[in-house]
């Protein structure tokens, strides 16, 4: 349970700064003042498949990580 609020935040975290920074130099400013509401919900997917994406590569590398360790570990035994 901690660990899926923790993801869920780390999600929002990293997905706003994805956000300000990659879609405001995307998108003119005009745009934005017009279309509003439609910005705000594409901040808020791109946030969210942003950080999970971002959460999935980083879990990934983990188990990567864990594997070569073991094996090391294994041949360092023997």
């Amino acid at each position: 349970m901690v660990k899926k609020i923790t993801a869920v935040l780390l999600y929002l975290i990293v997905g706003y700064i994805y956000s300000k920074c990659i879609f405001h130099l995307m998108i003119s400013p005009e745009y934005i003042s017009k279309n509003y509401i439609l910005t705000n919900v594409l901040f808020a997917v791109g946030m969210f498949l942003f950080g999970y994406l971002l959460y999935r590569v980083l879990k990934y590398m983990f188990k990567k990580i864990k594997k070569i360790r073991r094996h090391i570990r294994c041949y360092v035994y023997y």
